[in-house]
């Protein structure tokens, strides 16, 4: 099985183009949104400028004056432990 777009129920893992580190995210729905463990809504508007990106995609986006610049690595199924 391979996702091959970012979606609820996927994890993905991304460069973060201005710390240079990896990060990496599981994407589910507001009610199980839990931010401080890389767990975030796919209606949140961080995780809606990830929906439907694809492995390799480049990210560019703003938040409140804050702006993001990703590169996405890796999408694969979220397993919640």
């Amino acid at each position: 099985f391979k996702s091959s777009v970012v979606g609820f129920g996927t994890k993905v893992t991304m460069i973060n183009k201005d710390t240079g580190r990896e990060e990496f995210y599981l994407i589910f729905g507001p009610w199980e949104s839990n931010p401080d463990e890389g767990i975030i809504s796919y209606k949140s508007p961080f995780g809606e400028n990830l929906l439907d990106a694809k492995e390799g995609d480049n990210l560019d986006f703003v938040i409140n004056d804050t702006r993001f610049q990703y590169y996405v690595k890796k999408i694969e199924p979220a397993r919640i432990n």
